[in-house]
């Protein structure tokens, strides 16, 4: 049971010799021109737009539904200035990373970033509704919060048996069936590729906490004292358990466990009732059809 007073940090062991994607040059481009006493947004537009593939995508994605522009989006300053930077600089770290982990070696990886672009869409449209976390923060937790099953999946051949695994155990976490079987498991690797592309520590975190969300909302429950930080890495870790299961609905894929275990303590986390829930999962849901 995790302390809703104190979250481990984990250390680099965990990492057992995974060599993690170095940061795209546009994002050390990008963070470099950040750290700058008065940073130039229109520096960092061109440093955008000088990736012709990412800037392109941060278009597309803009221009989605779920963003709900009434007017289309044409350039990437265009979206610094109207959307700000941080929105836009979120979207162009959550698109660089499929480009830093695509293999074509491992063609089932293409399954899996379509499907954590769908939770990223779903957990950005959640967070406007329910204003519970930035909306470009959550599309960055939600494409960045399974990466470690990438890395994983290159560095052990067996790897995707021990998800089969974890998936068709019900009475233990996935993340303790991959340690039993690794050692390590996809969280730990994610928080640390998390860490290493410079993302929030918050968003790390929540990352490393993504299949403990009933913990922490029943320890959150319990305790009297509140602490800020807990309460966004709680906030998150829920708006993600409910983004995982209604991607896994609407992709028509196998159930999902954590579901099981903190679904109804997400739905009273949130003030939501089971019939407001499915109103709300329906609306998401042909948001993301119509994308």
């Amino acid at each position: 049971m995790l302390n809703v007073t104190t979250v481990e940090e984990p250390t680099e062991e965990a990492l057992k010799g995974i060599i993690l994607p170095p940061m795209p040059a546009t994002l050390t481009g990008i963070n470099s021109e950040r750290a700058k006493a008065e940073p130039s947004l229109g520096e960092i537009a061109r440093l955008i737009e000088r990736d012709i593939s990412i800037a392109a995508a941060v278009i597309k994605a803009i221009n989605s539904p779920l963003f709900g522009l009434r007017r289309k989006l044409e350039s990437i300053s265009q979206a610094v200035f109207l959307l700000g930077l941080d929105n836009v600089v979120n979207l162009v770290t959550a698109l660089s990373l499929r480009s830093a982990m695509q293999t074509k070696k491992f063609p089932a990886l293409d399954r899996l970033f379509d499907s954590a672009q769908d939770v990223a869409m779903m957990m950005s449209s959640l967070a406007g509704e329910l204003d519970v976390m930035p909306p470009g923060q959550a599309y960055l937790l939600g494409l960045f919060h399974d990466c470690g099953i990438a890395l994983l999946s290159q560095k052990y051949p067996d790897y995707q048996e021990v998800m089969r695994k974890g998936k068709m155990t019900v009475n233990r976490s996935i993340t303790a069936v991959e340690d039993e079987c690794l050692g390590t498991d996809h969280t730990l690797v994610g928080y640390f590729v998390g860490r290493s592309w410079k993302l929030p520590g918050a968003i790390c975190l929540s990352i490393r906490y993504h299949h403990s969300a009933y913990d922490l909302l029943e320890a959150s429950k319990r305790t009297t004292q509140r602490d800020k930080d807990i309460d966004a890495l709680t906030n998150a870790v829920a708006l993600l358990t409910m983004a995982e299961y209604i991607g896994y609905r609407f992709g028509h894929r196998e159930e999902y466990h954590d579901w099981d275990l903190a679904g109804p303590s997400v739905l009273d986390h949130f003030g939501l009732t089971p019939q407001a829930f499915e109103l709300l999962e329906k609306e998401i849901c042909e948001k993301l059809a119509d994308n």
